[in-house]
């Protein structure tokens, strides 16, 4: 059962291939996990998570919220998936 899935800056990567990022997020809908789970991402420094002295930061959110979005179409970048994050 996953509680927590770290996912680095992968999506990052997925997003900037045709389909990749939509077979992930299908992958993951069929794994295990707590109706709590959440992703936890590393997110390069942007004005809304700036920090000083960091050029990254981690931030979470909820994988179902995640996979929500993606079913009903509302997931289309990379940076929808960091607005989810906020």
């Amino acid at each position: 059962m996953i509680d927590v899935f770290y996912v680095s800056n992968v999506e990052q990567y997925l997003f900037q291939q045709t389909d990749d990022w939509r077979q992930f997020y299908e992958n993951v809908a069929t794994m295990p996990r707590n109706r709590r789970g959440l992703f936890i991402r590393s997110v390069s420094n942007q004005r809304s998570y700036q920090r000083p002295y960091s050029r990254s930061n981690s931030v979470m959110s909820g994988i179902d919220e995640v996979l929500s979005m993606y079913r009903s179409g509302r997931l289309h970048s990379h940076m929808d998936v960091i607005e989810i994050s906020k």
